[in-house]
């Protein structure tokens, strides 16, 4: 299913600045806020790929929720240089897929840039804290998601590149980076589970490789609960 939800422009600009693989989570929203505040000539692609398998119900709710109150944010902070779209895949009987997310969301990305070819970079939210621990495994993912976008949209090195900002900062500065009132809309957490019994209310699963790093920051971090 393909969703769409525009900008505030009338009829469509060039997607003169990019494409923004956009989560909800902390670190697609320092790229996003980042792009949009040193870029406001240029115009964005921002794409939310929603991933429905046996366990990421409850997280994509919560990332959903993310998304739709920062673009609102963003709007009536005055950054109304992109347009929006919402893709999902539905793939419940898998189980836990034997993929990366990042490789469905490349793949969905090149779906993207194939219909507006006059995109030639994509903004990937990596962040410093990335590469802790992974090694050479992290960058040869990295390639992989290159290779698939490529070779899905059609493009080369030569003519898409794909940049990576904030790869420089940790999370934790890249929570100081952002406004405090868009910090607090974020949600990077991939097991959301029920506050209280019986309950609909969410709440960070505090186990999951995001919580962990977020945690960790929050030690050093004031204002972020």
């Amino acid at each position: 299913m393909f969703l769409i939800e525009n900008s505030d422009t009338k009829e469509r600009e060039k997607f003169d600045g990019g494409i923004i693989p956009f989560s909800g989570g902390i670190d697609s929203s320092g790229v996003l806020y980042h792009c949009l505040t040193k870029n406001p000539e240029k115009h964005f692609l921002l794409m939310k790929v929603c991933l429905y398998n046996s366990i990421s119900a409850n997280r994509m709710t919560k990332e959903k929720e993310a998304v739709h109150a920062i673009l609102n944010y963003l709007r009536d902070a005055g950054l109304k240089n992109f347009e929006y779209r919402e893709m999902e895949y539905h793939y419940p009987t898998l189980g836990v897929p034997p993929l990366w997310d990042s490789e469905i969301v490349y793949f969905a990305a090149a779906t993207c840039i194939r219909a507006y070819p006059e995109i030639n970079c994509l903004y990937e939210g990596v962040t410093a804290d990335d590469y802790e621990g992974e090694g050479t495994d992290f960058n040869e993912r990295l390639d992989k998601y290159a290779d698939i976008l490529r070779l899905v949209a059609d493009k080369t090195a030569d003519n898409f590149s794909i940049q990576m900002p904030l790869n420089h900062m940790t999370k934790l500065e890249i929570m100081r980076l952002l406004p405090p009132e868009l910090l607090n809309m974020t949600w990077s957490c991939r097991y959301p589970i029920p506050k209280e019994t019986y309950s609909y209310k969410l709440e960070r699963c505090h186990f999951c490789p995001p919580c962990k790093v977020i945690d960790k920051a929050l030690v050093d971090f004031e204002g972020r609960n």
